[in-house]
């Protein structure tokens, strides 16, 4: 099975309609819920991880010895 996204049913249902007629805008509704979903969940949850920790420590190493 191909990768899948993780969209609500009807934004799912929107864009496999949309795609009956393509445009240029025909993901618009799907981008836009993954956009809220990564601004309100993904993203947060990556600034509190321990990988974003060690790579601000790092950063601010190199910073100070430069």
């Amino acid at each position: 099975a191909p990768p899948q996204i993780n969209i609500d049913h009807e934004t799912r249902d929107i864009t496999k309609a949309n795609l009956l007629a393509l445009t240029p805008s025909c993901f618009d509704p799907a981008q836009h819920k993954i956009y809220m979903l990564m601004a309100k969940d993904c993203y947060p949850r990556f600034l509190r991880s321990q990988t974003y920790r060690d790579l601000v420590q790092q950063a601010k190493q190199r910073t100070k010895n430069q």
